[in-house]
């Protein structure tokens, strides 16, 4: 059988230290005031489409006579006993994942009160990368950034995972179970926007692939009430996927002259800038695209060509956040988002063409490089 236990995790040591002589006490052994609670998750409402993590931090905070404790629980369906005292909670659970949440702020929150986490200021931020870093690099080894504002955050396959349950009533015994449903901490946001080839008689060319740097994303998330801070932001970069609009098979080819690029980020949300009108910041897309190009001769060229847009009204729109005006913050509004670019992107074998009132307002791309490279392996 399981032993029964309660331990405060390792970033929280300086609360486990001061625990033994406070009010937040956290016995190892029987103890009067404490029962047995079991911890178990219900994961059912993620489907199959994200998996779970191994475990999660259960964070509980008593309401009267004020008491902290934590511990990791399995997120597994089999559940474990806790030694937990009497009382009303509030409780959150979250899972850790480190290449793109820098916990520091929520581990400093979490030990500066020896009787409460404070969950309502706990703060997850994005770890920063550079555009040399190697989990950027990863996604993309070279290009040249027109929108070098901010940093990147990753965008990473293993999901953050949060619960809250504002009025947990433990009771004396053995017979408390408290069932968490998790749902994802971000927003799952899927970009769609048309191409267009201009293709000639003496000039045909296929898309080898397709990148997109998506700005404008809260660099800082509070998880209690899907909180963001947006005064700081961040980009994301990811490969997109094309789509033949006429068969909606995946991938290009010379002869097809109309496709459909689709993106699906995994973010803390995404803010517009604060003009239609700005070429850089938050709400901008740039596309950095891979073409092979062949000529009546046979000649073959490879091209990286690239090129961005503001999305200010198609973000808006999608009403993704909704803001606390007159303060830093906005709330999600909504776990899933599909954002639908209308703006056509529009290139030849050599470039992006630029639409021809150069107007912002009505998102239109605008071209910012095109070179002959050598072929991505």
């Amino acid at each position: 059988m399981m032993k029964k236990y309660i331990y405060i995790l390792l970033s929280f040591a300086i609360t486990l230290i001061s625990a033994c002589n406070t009010e937040v006490d956290l016995c190892y052994s029987e103890h009067p005031h404490h029962t047995e609670t079991k911890i178990a998750f219900d994961w059912q409402v993620l489907g199959d489409s994200l998996a779970q993590p191994d475990s999660m931090m259960v964070f509980a905070d008593r309401i009267v006579n004020k008491w902290k404790c934590g511990m990791t629980a399995s997120s597994s369906n089999d559940t474990a006993s806790y030694a937990i005292r009497q009382g009303e909670y509030k409780m959150m659970v979250l899972n850790r994942c480190d290449s793109t949440y820098n916990y520091e702020t929520l581990d400093s929150v979490a030990n500066s009160d020896s009787t409460r986490w404070n969950l309502d200021k706990m703060a997850l931020n994005y770890v920063a990368y550079s555009k040399d870093s190697k989990p950027i690099k990863k996604v993309l080894q070279s290009w040249t950034d027109y929108n070098v504002y901010a940093s990147f955050a990753q965008n990473s396959s293993k999901q953050v995972f949060v619960d809250i349950q504002d009025i947990v009533k433990i009771d004396s015994g053995s017979n408390n179970k408290v069932v968490f449903t998790p749902e994802r901490l971000t927003q799952k946001v899927v970009m769609q926007f048309p191409v267009k080839k201009l293709i000639t008689d003496t000039k045909t060319f296929r898309i080898d692939s397709m990148f997109v740097e998506v700005a404008g994303i809260p660099t800082v998330i509070y998880p209690y009430d899907n909180t963001v801070n947006v005064a700081k932001t961040c980009k994301m970069l990811t490969k997109a996927l094309l789509i033949n609009a006429t068969t909606l098979n995946t991938g290009d080819e010379y002869s097809n002259e109309n496709l459909l690029c689709r993106i699906d980020v995994d973010v803390n949300g995404i803010i517009y800038g604060t003009s239609e009108n700005e070429a850089s910041g938050p709400g901008i897309l740039q596309v950095i695209l891979f073409t092979t190009a062949s000529g009546q001769d046979g000649k073959i060229q490879h091209r990286r060509i690239e090129g961005k847009i503001n999305i200010f009204h198609s973000i808006h729109d999608a009403h993704l956040l909704d803001y606390e005006y007159g303060t830093e913050f906005a709330t999600q509004a909504t776990k899933y988002a599909f954002i639908n670019i209308n703006a056509t992107l529009v290139l030849d074998s050599k470039n992006i063409v630029r639409d021809s009132d150069g107007n912002w307002g009505i998102p239109s791309w605008i071209p910012c490089e095109t070179q002959v490279v050598v072929p991505m392996e």
